[in-house]
């Protein structure tokens, strides 16, 4: 097991990695959560059917609330129902909230925590690549709006984080496609290195081999605490983070967050972005060339989907990192290197979505 730390003094929180070690729930709940008067466990459909024995056996809890699959879980009217429940058991201020469950459920139950009788402590269990990678670490919790992703949420940190990657080794081809986006992406913004152990041992990730997997989910939460740990609040370099999301969230909402998932977004965001920084001429050939590559390693699953580019233009004018009007694009300079820029004209982004759909997209 190895740990690692998201260094943010008083709400410092400690991030467990290994394999099955969801069997430890209980040591470290009582290093971190010693005072807890009840816990709440929010679990997936899915992952409910398909670890009830760790359940059984490793989390203990008071009440169980089970999440449906699908990023339509995550909305204030299914919030609702849930703090219905949390007041007809009897949940108090000192109670616990455990996600054991991929990003909604997370996402949602961090909402939840975050915003139940003006807060309640969390513990994150992700069970997907894409949360262990990303949604579970660094506080930001959120549901879901009509007219934006994750426009309506929260900072709460965990109290720990548990990264069993064993939970990975059930993952469809399809979610682990959909982590891989995040993955790739900590590479592009941050470290180029990664970027090529990533490109390199690409086939050991489709074979989910243990050591592969370990390798690429404690570096990619590394990076993620060094940036949280300056940055908390998305102040100033938090937001490179948000690298492909923009557009990729952009092209959720137009999809009406169906037929596509949201690493599959993120992956086609990355390719756009980086397209845009190319045709600018921020982004020399050889790189635009080497990230267009390792993103297209991916089988994303959109020739049956329509774009309609005016939609998503229109989608990423409420994105949530827009200030004074303006909407801010997080392009790569290079391998390892992003900046912020409000200066994308409105041609080049036309032209940048019009290449994607035309590779990407039913015609």
């Amino acid at each position: 097991m190895r740990k690692l730390f998201v260094d943010l003094k008083e709400r410092a929180y400690p991030l467990y990695i290994g394999c099955e070690i969801v069997k430890n729930f209980k040591n470290y709940f009582k290093e971190n959560c010693s005072d807890t008067t009840k816990i709440v466990l929010f679990v997936s459909n899915t992952v409910s059917k398909l670890y009830k024995q760790v359940i059984d056996e490793s989390i203990p809890y008071d009440l169980k609330i089970i999440i449906s699959d699908g990023e339509s879980a995550k909305s204030l009217e299914y919030a609702n129902t849930i703090y219905t429940q949390l007041i007809q058991n009897n949940i108090d201020r000192k109670s616990l909230i455990v996600a054991f469950g991929g990003g909604v459920v997370g996402d949602l139950a961090g909402f939840v925590a975050a915003t139940f009788l003006r807060g309640v402590s969390l513990v994150q269990i992700p069970s997907t690549l894409l949360a262990q990678v990303d949604s579970s670490v660094g506080g930001k919790v959120a549901v879901n709006h009509a007219l934006g992703k994750n426009l309506i949420g929260a900072f709460h940190q965990p109290k720990f984080v548990i990264l069993d990657i064993n939970l990975l080794k059930t993952l469809p081809k399809r979610e682990l496609v959909s982590g891989l986006g995040e993955v790739i992406k900590y590479g592009i913004i941050w470290d180029e290195a990664f970027f090529e152990f990533i490109d390199r041992h690409f086939q050991d990730i489709q074979m989910l081999e243990t050591n592969t997997l370990t390798s690429i989910v404690e570096k990619s939460c590394n990076i993620k605490c060094a940036v949280v740990s300056q940055d908390e609040f998305d102040q100033s370099l938090r937001p490179i983070l948000n690298f492909g999301h923009t557009i990729g969230h952009a092209l959720e909402a137009s999809l009406k967050y169906s037929g596509l998932r949201h690493g599959e977004a993120i992956l086609l965001g990355m390719k756009t972005v980086s397209s845009i920084s190319y045709k600018l001429g921020k982004l020399n050939a050889e790189n635009f060339d080497r990230i267009c590559k390792l993103i297209n390693k991916n089988e994303i699953h959109t020739k049956n989907l329509e774009l309609d580019i005016e939609d998503v233009i229109a989608r990423t004018k409420v994105d949530k990192k827009i200030l004074s009007g303006k909407v801010r694009f997080i392009l790569p300079g290079k391998i390892g290197e992003v900046f912020v820029t409000s200066d994308v004209p409105t041609e080049i982004l036309c032209e940048a979505l019009s290449e994607l759909k035309k590779e990407n997209f039913k015609q």
